[in-house]
């Protein structure tokens, strides 16, 4: 989670906080386009840790 903050600039919330293991809490009170950015460079962090 650190390095999405880090390299992304994304913040997520673990599910745990809410009664949820092994989910993520994403906020979506944007706007459409500023969340798709968000998702996007989540994506493109899974990608990366993928190849690695």
């Amino acid at each position: 989670m650190k390095r999405l903050i880090h390299e992304k600039s994304v913040f997520i919330v673990p599910g745990d906080h809410f009664g949820l293991d092994h989910h993520l809490r994403i906020s979506f009170g944007l706007p459409p386009h500023d969340l798709r950015a968000g998702l996007d460079r989540i994506h493109e962090l899974i990608v990366e840790l993928q190849r690695s």
